[in-house]
């Protein structure tokens, strides 16, 4: 609902930034995924370069290296995608 956006928000940037400084770095972004330090991780996986690219391209809309409050809600809540509509054709 419209009044739970901010709290979702907050929510998701709390759990993702390691450094407390209030933004998800592309690291922090691609970290929440993919633990570097797994067993058998010795190579960074393709989907990883995928997902490098989608937060270049589709996430940090300013190309700050970042995602702010404001970008964080355009990921988690697309104005273009309507949510009722895709589960219905789902």
């Amino acid at each position: 609902s419209e009044r739970m956006k901010d709290i979702v928000v907050t929510e998701t940037i709390e759990d993702i930034d390691r450094n407390g400084d209030g933004l998800i770095s592309i690291d922090e972004y691609i970290a929440d995924m993919w633990e570097a330090n797994e067993p058998n991780a010795s190579t960074e996986p393709d989907w990883i370069q995928t997902e490098r690219e989608n937060f270049r391209q589709y996430r940090d809309f300013n190309h700050d290296g970042q995602m702010d409050r404001s970008e964080v809600e355009k990921w988690l809540m697309p104005t273009d995608y309507d949510n009722i509509q895709a589960e219905t054709a789902h």
